[in-house]
């Protein structure tokens, strides 16, 4: 069973690799305002320039968020804005009901692939998929 060890749960969000410069990691851990949100996407972009590579997927684990307060057509139009070419495609762990449609809407309108995942190693499974030449993690 893969665990993200060292979550810190008091910030709002943390954005790291899964294996180095290949999958990042984003968990966000509540909702967030919109300048927040565009820190966060900025982080990842940050992190995702950081890598050789032209396309990285990057998983987002929305297990702890319970719902959203924005306007989603503001936050699909700044992840639209803001986000990275490098952003590849998305998995969505532990997304549940409103998280859930919110978190396919924003990526499918902002032209981001999205699959869902039940967890950390079902997310991982379906990254190995898409590209089976990449580093196991334990």
């Amino acid at each position: 069973r893969y665990v993200i060890e060292g979550i810190d749960m008091d910030a709002d969000y943390e954005v790291r690799w899964v294996i180095p410069n290949e999958v990042a990691l984003l968990v966000q851990n509540r909702d967030m305002t919109i300048p927040q949100i565009i820190t966060m996407i900025n982080d990842v972009n940050q992190l995702l320039e950081s890598s050789p590579n032209a396309k990285l997927p990057v998983i987002v684990d929305g297990t702890n968020m319970k719902g959203t307060s924005n306007n989603i057509g503001d936050v699909i139009k700044e992840f639209r804005t803001v986000r990275s070419e490098k952003w590849g495609f998305t998995v969505v762990v532990g997304a549940q009901g409103v998280v859930k449609f919110f978190a396919q809407l924003i990526l499918q309108l902002a032209r981001v692939e999205v699959r869902l995942a039940n967890d950390m190693d079902d997310a991982l499974e379906i990254v190995y998929r898409v590209n089976p030449s990449l580093p196991r993690v334990s």
